[in-house]
């Protein structure tokens, strides 16, 4: 019964979407790179509506989800995620391909983070995550930043659907 429990939480904060303080979250710019050819930190924030669906498939929870939204950096954009959380240990890991209007893209990893459940069907859930690949402006990109979301869940089809922020810096090349 506990596994069911922590099973269910867990897809619950993985399917949801707001944005919380943690303390992971960058709150200050990264150190100015020793490189030359990027840009100093720029702002990186936006908000987004989250739609989603798990499966569980014990011991892990995969969520898979779209998200719309605006961004600095990005203006009107999509991303598409996928998240995996290792039921046991109540841990997960992931990927955001944010892509803007113009179709640049965005790649990055995400690690979970705080996660709660409130009775009797919303979730809420933060993720830290780091920029690692790029193609047009986006090309060379790097930075972090901290996503977080709230929702409600829908456990009969096994979808979710909520909003969230997200805040850090981003360093774009020259």
């Amino acid at each position: 019964m506990r596994l069911i429990v922590l099973g269910v939480t867990m897809f619950a904060a993985a399917c949801s979407g707001q944005a919380f303080d943690s303390a992971t979250s960058p709150t200050k710019g990264p150190a100015r790179t020793a490189q030359s050819d990027t840009t100093a930190p720029l702002p990186f924030k936006g908000s987004f509506t989250l739609a989603s669906r798990g499966v569980v498939a014990f011991p892990t929870l995969t969520v898979t989800g779209t998200l719309e939204g605006t961004a600095t950096q990005l203006g009107r954009f999509t991303a598409s995620t996928t998240e995996v959380v290792d039921l046991p240990t109540a841990s997960g890991t992931g990927t955001y391909i944010f892509t803007a209007a113009n179709g640049d893209q965005m790649s990055t990893t995400v690690v979970g983070g705080e996660v709660s459940f409130t009775p009797p069907n919303v979730s809420t859930v933060v993720l830290v995550g780091t920029i690692v690949a790029g193609t047009g402006r986006f090309a060379g990109a790097t930075g972090t930043f901290t996503l977080g979301y709230a929702g409600a869940i829908d456990f009969a089809s096994g979808t979710s659907s909520g909003s969230g922020t997200f805040e850090g810096f981003i360093n774009l090349k020259k």
